[in-house]
C-alpha cells in the first residue's frame, strides 16, 4: 500500500488543481501587463481607435465578429456558418468607425497617432484546426 494517498485534484507535491489554475492566471496577467506597459502611448491610442471601431461593428453584424486587430489596424474576423456576405459591410463599418474616431479626436483637439491607416485590411480568420 502506498505511504500516501493523493487526492485526484492534487499533484504529487500536494498542490491542488485550483492552485495550479491560479498560478497560470497570475502568470497570464503578468504577461498581459508587461505587454500593455511595453506599448507606447501612440501605439495604445492607435489600438484603441482600431479596436473601438471594430467593437462597434460587432453589434451591427452579428454573423461577423472581431477576432484580432493588428497593430496597424489589420482586422481578422470570425464568420458564423459561412456568412461571408456580411464581411464587406463589416469592413465598410470598420473603416467608417476609424474615420469617425479620427475626426472626433481632430475636432476636439485631442492627440492622434502620427500614422494611421484609415482603410486597413479586413480578412476572414482561418478556422481552428486547419
Amino acid at each position: 500500500m502506498p505511504d500516501r494517498i493523493v487526492d485526484a485534484h492534487q499533484d504529487t507535491q500536494g498542490n491542488s488543481a485550483q492552485e495550479g489554475d491560479m498560478a497560470v492566471r497570475a502568470l497570464s496577467l503578468v504577461g498581459l501587463l508587461t505587454i500593455g506597459c511595453a506599448m507606447s502611448p501612440e501605439m495604445r491610442l492607435r489600438q484603441d481607435i482600431y479596436e473601438g471601431a471594430a467593437r462597434a461593428c460587432d453589434a451591427q453584424f452579428p454573423s461577423v465578429q472581431m477576432a484580432r486587430v493588428g497593430m496597424e489596424g489589420s482586422l481578422s474576423v470570425d464568420v458564423q456558418a459561412g456568412q461571408t456576405q456580411d464581411v464587406p459591410g463589416f469592413a465598410r463599418c470598420y473603416w467608417q468607425g476609424i474615420a469617425q474616431r479620427v475626426e472626433h479626436r481632430r475636432q476636439a483637439g485631442l492627440p492622434l497617432p502620427d500614422s494611421l491607416d484609415l482603410k486597413p485590411s479586413v480578412d476572414i480568420a482561418p478556422e481552428q484546426g486547419r
